[in-house]
């Protein structure tokens, strides 16, 4: 697993503008060789084009490169999202472009909740396929792998995401993005309803023995089981030592992306700095071996 880059996402949107060079050379001064394009980046080249000139100045200042890209998420902005089909369209396919600008081969999509009034959610699962189908032939043109993510709902399982594999299963364009804490936080959850807390594990692995085949990206942070907050590893309850060797095994691995955000957040008071942050998730990597 040596051979496989290692990202980072970089939280901007907690970072004020003129501070985010800074930040970012923390980054490069404790080993870290590369960064997501995140959703926050894109929506802000989506809205200004001089964007664009700055998030590329800053890498190239701090050393760094760009690696993979999250497409920017939310109710309007999701695969399943049956309103305002045509814009939401377009705006993928310009994530998509901004990505390929930045000489990125892989970007991640979410599918979507489960709520939309008046949709059942097997409606928004039909809307959810019906949309990839429009976006994997943009994505082939970009030469770019189209991954969708697991989430801790009922739309966007392992289950939901591999029957919309099932449709293109012989376009190697669609994806899978593989994350961990999304993963934990539903098999904890699944544990616990059913009365059996001590079953998450097993439950966490069969998430990740159901994407395996397919998942060509991971986003890799923890959580202790109750709310998903991006800590990072150790300060969460995902056992990384029965996780990461079956994740190892994923045939179409290409990209390893830390997405802890513990450093940035204001609401976590563990002090956490970007030094420990890496060193922390570089340490678990051992068990990919």
């Amino acid at each position: 697993m040596q051979n496989i880059p290692r990202t980072n996402f970089f939280h901007i949107e907690y970072v004020p503008k003129e501070l985010q060079r800074v930040f970012l050379r923390e980054y490069t001064a404790n080993g870290a060789k590369h960064i997501a394009l995140s959703d926050a980046m894109i929506l802000n080249i989506m809205a200004n084009a001089n964007d664009r000139i700055f998030y590329k100045e800053l890498v190239e200042e701090a050393g760094i490169t760009y690696k993979d890209a999250h497409a920017p998420f939310g109710k309007f902005l999701d695969l399943n999202c049956p309103l305002l089909h045509k814009e939401k369209i377009l705006r993928a396919r310009l994530a998509m472009e901004i990505t390929a600008d930045f000489g990125i081969d892989t970007i991640t999509f979410h599918v979507g909740g489960p709520v939309h009034e008046g949709y059942t959610t097997d409606e928004l699962h039909e809307e959810a396929v019906r949309t990839v189908e429009k976006l994997l032939p943009y994505a082939e043109k970009l030469n770019m792998t189209f991954c969708i993510e697991n989430v801790c709902n009922t739309s966007a399982t392992a289950e939901r995401l591999t029957d919309i594999k099932e449709h293109f299963i012989s376009d190697d364009t669609l994806g899978f993005c593989f994350d961990s804490g999304h993963a934990h936080l539903a098999a904890c959850r699944e544990a616990l309803a059913a009365g059996d807390a001590g079953k998450s594990e097993e439950l966490e692995i069969k998430i990740l023995e159901k994407m395996l085949p397919h998942t060509v990206v991971c986003h890799l942070h923890d959580n202790d089981g109750t709310i998903d907050n991006h800590r990072i590893p150790g300060n969460g309850t995902t056992n990384w030592k029965k996780l990461l060797p079956v994740l190892a095994k994923a045939p179409r691995l290409k990209c390893i992306q830390n997405e802890c955000s513990e450093p940035f957040q204001k609401e976590v008071s563990s002090g956490t700095s970007i030094k420990t942050m890496l060193e922390n998730f570089d340490s678990i990597l051992q068990y990919m071996q």
